[in-house]
């Protein structure tokens, strides 16, 4: 049988949903190791990885619709709190929200040299592109991320944009100083507009490092001056550039390619 652990809060004033509500900002995340995922997709993508789920908030008129989740989560030591509109928005940062928020915890990375592939993401700021860009990686096995200046990846809208692939990758914090070594051990391909064609590149089967810059000025000048081969993609129609996360996605893929993973 089942062990109910549901609980209903009504008080807008109650000190759980105000304490819940602090995780909305980095530092209040990053002091207790807690994030908040919002909607049915992400959480089902957590449920799959087996990751540990702390509290569910359930809208009061979706109970039912989420009555699967709610019982799964009941076996463990979850606890469910199904709470109105008014209290619910308090914690929802989506315009059209699903009625399911679930809390769970995190460890922030320490640095670690890479055993796959990886990225250097130099002051990525958008974070639809950052979660793009995780998600990305992992498919083409680029499981280790280091973040140098970047927007937090765990804000709501990267979480998102990771669909669930972010409890699955290394992403690392960086100081420049990490980047460095990183450029003394591995080669580095650095993303900047009319360099050599990555087409015409010779990659070796080697751990391979590529390095995406800010979205409008492009990589810092300190990462830049680092060792490593500048490259660029080819492009038609008298169009400058692309997407940070488009672009990356095809050097990632032109990498995988000259590497014969795929």
């Amino acid at each position: 049988m089942v062990k109910m652990k549901e609980q209903i809060i009504t008080s807008k004033n109650n000190h759980f949903i105000k304490e819940l509500s602090k995780l909305t900002n980095k530092k209040y995340r990053y002091k207790l190791g807690l994030v908040i995922l919002e909607g049915k997709k992400i959480i089902n993508e957590c449920l799959i990885r087996n990751k540990d789920i702390k509290f569910l908030i359930v809208l009061d008129a979706f109970k039912d619709k989420y009555q699967d989740i709610i019982n799964k989560l009941n076996q463990s030591n979850c606890k469910t709190y199904i709470v109105p509109k008014q209290i619910f928005e308090q914690l929802s940062n989506t315009v059209n929200s699903q009625g399911i928020i679930a809390v769970t915890e995190f460890i922030e990375k320490k640095f670690e040299l890479p055993k796959t592939n990886f990225l250097i993401l130099d002051n990525i700021s958008d974070p639809g592109n950052l979660g793009t860009i995780i998600r990305t990686a992992m498919a083409c096995g680029f499981e280790y991320i280091y973040t140098y200046n970047c927007v937090d990846e765990y804000n709501d809208k990267v979480l998102r944009s990771t669909m669930g692939t972010i409890f699955d990758c290394n992403i690392i914090k960086v100081a420049f100083e990490n980047i460095k070594q990183l450029s003394e051990q591995f080669p580095l391909l650095v993303a900047e507009m009319n360099s050599l064609n990555i087409f015409n590149c010779e990659i070796k089967n080697e751990i391979t490092g590529i390095v995406i810059g800010n979205e409008g000025n492009g990589v810092s000048k300190e990462v830049f001056d680092l060792n490593s081969l500048k490259v660029s993609l080819p492009m038609l129609n008298n169009v400058e550039s692309l997407n940070a996360s488009v672009a990356c996605a095809v050097l990632m893929y032109a990498v995988n390619n000259k590497q014969n993973k795929f």
